[in-house]
């Protein structure tokens, strides 16, 4: 589970983002993030895993204050995945060299064989001996999903994943998180789709800058 007590976050100790949110992320549950341009939405994700400092508040992984943790340290438990609105896959390494180094690292090779694994494999198996950067912007977020899908953390974070896809890619999208939901997963997803966060969200936080 992860606990967010007083989360704060900002520019500076006195311009804050947001401040002093609380919430319980648990399994088979979505939380949505919605917000305008600049509030802290990716900043809030972030935050949790270390990426950008937090001002105040504490992270919790099942009840142990991660909030001090280096990134790498709280990649290591393979508890937490996340998945950033850019650069979500290796461009500079081939499709299935990205499938491959996901794969060495993987906690069950079994899920590899999951009925939505292959429906995410086959969009890009024909790919696989081209240079990920050379994908579509669909296709390199199939390719991210599908290498998160490898790691098989407890806890997703998605930051604006349906960004500039098509209806198609957005279905694909949809039924994923459906699937990692009803699998026991928790998710905390930040997504301007309020379409997408009303069909697969039990809860949704609406971030407003703090003033």
């Amino acid at each position: 589970m992860l606990k967010i007590d007083n989360y704060t976050a900002g520019y500076t100790d006195s311009n804050f983002l947001f401040q002093e949110i609380s919430l319980e992320l648990l399994p088979e549950q979505v939380v949505g993030i919605k917000g305008t341009n600049g509030c802290g939405k990716s900043t809030f994700i972030k935050g949790i895993v270390n990426l950008t400092p937090i001002k105040k508040g504490t992270i919790s992984l099942n009840g142990i204050d991660i909030s001090k943790w280096e990134t790498a340290k709280i990649f290591q438990t393979k508890q937490i995945g996340y998945l950033s609105q850019r650069d979500r896959i290796f461009g500079h390494l081939t499709v299935l060299e990205n499938i491959q180094m996901y794969r060495y690292y993987a906690k069950d090779k079994k899920l590899l064989d999951t009925d939505m694994s292959k429906k995410l494999l086959s969009i890009i198996e024909t790919k696989q001996k081209l240079l990920a950067s050379t994908l579509s912007g669909g296709e390199q977020l199939i390719l991210g999903l599908y290498c998160l899908g490898i790691l098989n953390p407890d806890i997703l974070l998605l930051d604006e994943p349906s960004d500039s896809l098509d209806s198609n890619f957005k279905t694909i999208l949809i039924d994923l998180i459906s699937y990692w939901k009803m699998s026991g997963k928790s998710i905390l997803l930040v997504e301007q789709n309020l379409e997408i966060l009303n069909m697969v969200s039990n809860n949704i936080l609406i971030l407003r800058q703090y003033e």
